[in-house]
This record gives C-alpha cells, structure tokens and sequence, in this order.
C-alpha cells in the first residue's frame, strides 16, 4: 500500500533526506509567496471613544500608569 512506503520512508536510513526536502520546499514556497506588508506596521488601533481606549487614558493618570504589571511565579519542586 502506499502508507507502507510512506512509513518506510519515514522510518528508514534515509528520513534525514526527506525532512531536508521538506524543508527545502518550504523555505521555498515562503521566498516565492514574499514577504508580508503589514509586518512593519503597527495594528490598527481601536476608535477613540472605545471602553478600552478611555480605560488606557485614564489608567495613564494614576501613579504607575505607565507601567506594566508583572507576575513572578516562584516554585520549588
């Protein structure tokens, strides 16, 4: 069958060879499809008179507002 070769060609001496053209194909296909536009860009934000945009405006206006929360996990096994 043809799963039958698949798996020995999977499992042989060889599979080093096939995951190199795996991989050789697929750098391929990402350099042919190109690069992305919008990576560089920053995302679109939100309109002004969201809850979330009035939330971050006046989050800036308490002490520490500019600051990001942190959570620091410690466990000894």
């Amino acid at each position: 069958m043809v799963w039958d070769s698949v798996a020995a060609a999977a499992t042989g001496r060889r599979c080093w060879l096939l995951a190199l053209v795996a991989a050789a194909l697929g750098v391929g296909l990402m350099v042919l499809i190109g690069g992305n536009a919008a990576a560089g860009q920053s995302p679109q934000s939100v309109p002004i008179d969201a809850q979330s945009a009035r939330v971050e405006a006046l989050a800036r206006q308490f002490p520490g507002g500019d600051e990001a929360p942190v959570i620091v996990v410690v466990s000894r096994t």
